[in-house]
């Protein structure tokens, strides 16, 4: 979006790469096209949605704790492990 692609390879690309909906590309549209923001909006909802997952359990302020103390990885907060 930062380099003006089109707005359907762009699309195209955050539903291959991003594996978001086509419901989600068109709601995350608007702030990619703002400047600077898109980095940060894919990467807030992309993390929302990880951390989400992965904090809905039973032992949720274990890993609250741990997310605040550690350096973790994308793969260390997957809800696989």
């Amino acid at each position: 979006a930062y380099e003006g692609r089109p707005e359907d390879e762009v699309a195209a690309y955050l539903i291959r790469w991003a594996l978001l909906s086509e419901a989600e590309v068109a709601a995350a549209m608007g702030a990619l096209r703002a400047p600077i923001m898109e980095v940060y909006t894919l990467g807030y909802y992309i993390g929302w949605k990880l951390l989400k997952a992965w904090l809905n359990v039973p032992d949720r302020p274990a890993r609250v704790r741990r997310l605040l103390t550690e350096q973790l990885l994308p793969a260390d907060v997957s809800t696989t492990t």
